[in-house]
């Protein structure tokens, strides 16, 4: 929990005083939840999907589009960080 704490810290820090549009925490657990839920034991390892979709409502896109590289950056780390603590192999790596 110690990590998502950090995550929605820094990731709030993009936005500084403006108020977030969203909970990143929550966009990160939910990505995390995807991986869990679509993982599957291929010749005896675990594997999680190495692709995933974040859709993001239109009216809110020309807010968050600058900031895409970074929100990217920042789901991915941490569902990669979930993934190996439960020993996960993406698909394609």
């Amino acid at each position: 929990m110690n990590f998502l704490n950090i995550f929605e810290d820094h990731v709030a820090g993009i936005f500084g005083a403006t108020r977030a549009p969203f909970s990143f925490k929550k966009l990160a657990k939910q990505a995390a939840r995807d991986m869990e839920d679509q993982t599957l034991v291929i010749n005896g390892v675990n594997t999680a999907p190495a692709l995933y979709t974040i859709l993001i409502a239109a009216d809110d896109d020309p807010m968050l589009a600058p900031f895409y590289p970074e929100l990217s950056r920042e789901v991915r780390e941490f569902v990669k960080a979930q993934a190996e603590k439960r020993r996960y192999v993406f698909v394609g790596e």
